[in-house]
């Protein structure tokens, strides 16, 4: 377990593990099923806190929530400018979405996460299944089932030598896949792949048409 430092001296964190949620707090994030995961954990130990982090229009339902049912280790933080260091003295990151409201594109928080070796587990829709791979860098899970995902989280911590594994591969894939020469080299490829197409298909309507003037509209357009 890595050391917690001043944050955790910031955040009065007596736990042992953290576990950390970033992301807004409105309809298209589920945090009502990270919450209800960790008040499943809380039941059968308390050496591990639960940060919520981020702003938005339901933050103050959570927060009151949370108070209400007296869970001082589920802590709803709001917006923090410090998200890295949260991010890097995190031991996972979870990402739940609804995906009756929201289809999730590429995660800056998966992403975040995975550079700083932090495996991730987070709900299966979207662009979240292009990131992470379940048993490789983290676990992809049911929407809306805290029961599955306190069980996921419970594993991996649980877990030292997949922990190490995942963590590896979290690095790698952020390396491998999502680097900016990498990200830089894949948009060329897909734009050099539309317009050679887009000539082909030019070439053919010049050809039947007999016509430059199709030929240069289909390119422009």
């Amino acid at each position: 377990n890595k050391e917690k430092g001043s944050l955790r001296s910031e955040l009065k964190l007596k736990s042992k593990y953290v576990v950390s949620m970033i992301a807004r707090f409105d309809d298209d994030k589920d945090y009502e099923t990270f919450i209800e995961a960790a008040k499943i954990i809380l039941i059968k130990r308390d050496d591990i806190s639960f940060l919520c982090v981020g702003d938005g229009p339901n933050l103050e339902y959570f927060r009151n929530k949370i108070f209400k049912e007296g869970k001082e280790q589920i802590r709803a933080l709001g917006f923090r400018r410090d998200v890295e260091n949260i991010i890097d003295n995190s031991d996972l990151s979870i990402l739940c979405t609804n995906p009756n409201k929201h289809k999730e594109g590429i995660s800056n928080s998966i992403l975040e996460s995975l550079a700083f070796g932090i495996p991730v587990i987070a709900t299966n829709d979207g662009g979240t299944v292009e990131i992470i791979e379940s048993n490789y860098n983290g676990f992809l899970v049911e929407a809306l089932n805290s029961e599955i995902l306190a069980i996921k989280i419970l594993d991996l911590l649980d877990d030292k030598e997949q922990y190490k594994k995942m963590s590896k591969n979290a690095i790698k894939t952020v390396s491998e896949k999502f680097s900016l020469p990498k990200m830089t080299n894949n948009f060329v490829e897909l734009y050099n792949s539309i317009l050679l197409n887009r000539i082909k298909w030019a070439q053919l309507i010049d050809e039947k048409y007999q016509n430059k003037y199709y030929f240069n509209l289909f390119l422009y357009f």
